[in-house]
């Protein structure tokens, strides 16, 4: 299936220097000898990002030593993943979102247990943990017509467990199956 590109959105520097810095955790664990990712349903709120599938993470706080620290810090808050079970790996391309003028770090990390998941109330409705595997599966890129406030588009997007992923998400994602692809 072919799918159309994402949208080449003509961003300034200056958007993405006055940008809000946030760091999100691509986490890969394994659980019955299989490897998993943990995604994340938002709570509905009067906001760009409600409802959308997400990976967890959040705004970097002052008392933040470092953009990995972030993500593990709303990891650990959002769903109750343990930073010290987790080896960060690298931080992929950096994103900006300007909907909610947040620039994006994602962080890849791995651990050998999986998490015991604990969903934040008032900013996670639900918790996804997604085989790998899944993701590796060509048939899981879609498009889709995304509706916004600003209109309506169409959008490439992953099916992953029924959840139409986009945007950001999707992106990092993608980012996460070429880097497995150089291995």
């Amino acid at each position: 299936m072919e799918v159309a590109p994402f949208r080449d959105l003509h961003i300034s520097n200056t958007q993405t220097l006055n940008a809000k810095k946030a760091a999100v955790l691509l986490l890969i664990h394994s659980h019955q000898e299989e490897a998993y990712f943990t995604l994340i349903e938002r709570s509905s709120y009067d906001g760009v990002h409600s409802n959308q599938i997400a990976l967890p993470g959040g705004k970097v706080e002052n008392e933040d030593l470092n953009i990995a620290q972030t993500a593990l810090r709303e990891a650990h808050e959002e769903v109750n993943i343990i930073p010290s079970d987790v080896q960060v790996l690298t931080a992929l391309s950096n994103i900006y979102i300007p909907p909610s003028n947040f620039h994006i770090t994602p962080i890849l990390g791995i651990s050998g247990k999986r998490p015991e998941y604990v969903a934040e109330e008032k900013e996670v409705n639900h918790i996804l943990e997604v085989p790998l595997s899944e993701l590796l599966n060509p048939s899981v890129l879609k498009e889709t017509t995304i509706k916004s406030k600003k209109g309506n588009f169409k959008s490439p997007y992953l099916d992953l467990h029924g959840k139409i992923v986009w945007g950001a998400t999707a992106m990092i994602l993608n980012e996460l199956k070429h880097f497995l692809s150089l291995r």
